[in-house]
């Protein structure tokens, strides 16, 4: 079997296992027109986000009065570019998310395998097998080391 079609039978298991099961995508605070200090760059859930917002507003009732442009909004990221999975703030759900370098993910899943009965575990893997590259004559370690991890989920099954 070709290393694409090892990836490609993975990939399948991976999705398979997962069911339905997806992530929240990464939401954030943004406050608007006021001068006030919060925790910008922090990944919530859509529920937390919306939980800290609600808080945001009570404590800042007064300055947002004052200004009827400024406002406290939720934005939804689509699946940020990342190193390793994303996790809410507060709550520490999984958020949805994509590898940018796989090294710390493959030792990992090197380190500890990978438990097909979580999906989380099964969504971070898919996310690590969509790193692969699919050109072979590239002869990339990471792509070898990939390909390893996905025989061991397929001789496990």
């Amino acid at each position: 079997m070709t290393n694409n079609k090892i990836i490609e039978k993975a990939i399948k298991l991976c999705t398979e296992k997962m069911g339905d099961y997806e992530p929240d995508e990464i939401h954030w605070i943004e406050i608007k027109y006021l001068d006030i200090s919060i925790d910008y760059g922090e990944y919530r859930c859509s529920e937390c986000a919306e939980k800290r917002k609600s808080e945001l507003e009570i404590k800042y009732k007064s300055e947002l009065e004052k200004d009827p442009d400024s406002s406290i909004e939720v934005f939804e990221c689509y699946s940020q570019e990342r190193e390793g999975p994303a996790s809410c703030e507060d709550c520490d759900v999984m958020l949805n998310y994509f590898l940018c370098d796989v090294e710390d993910e493959l030792k990992h899943y090197e380190d500890h395998g990978i438990d097909l009965n979580n999906q989380e575990d099964c969504f971070s893997f898919l996310a690590l097998l969509e790193c692969y590259t699919y050109m072979e004559h590239m002869n990339y370690e990471s792509d070898k080391r990939i390909v390893k991890l996905a025989k061991s989920i397929l001789e496990a099954k």
